[in-house]
């Protein structure tokens, strides 16, 4: 587990069943909202953090909102999207 991450995620759960986290902590309505002034910065900690960590890439190829939301705690919007393509040429995560 990364040391960024909440200490109740469990990323392995996160990729087979997006959306549920172990501890009971879903990503919910009840959840906190990302705002748009936020996503800047959890962006740029998301490009930084997929250059080191294979996981979390393959997480963020997978699953976008949940990477986010461990990244920051917060969801997406109800209805917004999010993906990142993996560069042509570059292998996939294992």
């Amino acid at each position: 587990m990364s040391p960024c991450c909440p200490s109740w995620f469990d990323r392995e759960s996160a990729q087979q069943n997006p959306g549920t986290f172990t501890r009971g902590a879903v990503m919910s309505d009840a959840s906190e909202i990302i705002t748009e002034a936020e996503m800047p910065q959890a962006l740029a900690t998301l490009f930084k953090r997929v250059q080191t960590d294979a996981d979390f890439r393959k997480l963020c190829l997978q699953n976008p909102g949940a990477a986010i939301f461990e990244i920051t705690g917060k969801r997406l919007p109800e209805g917004s999207t999010l993906s990142f393509a993996n560069p042509e040429g570059v292998p996939l995560p294992e």
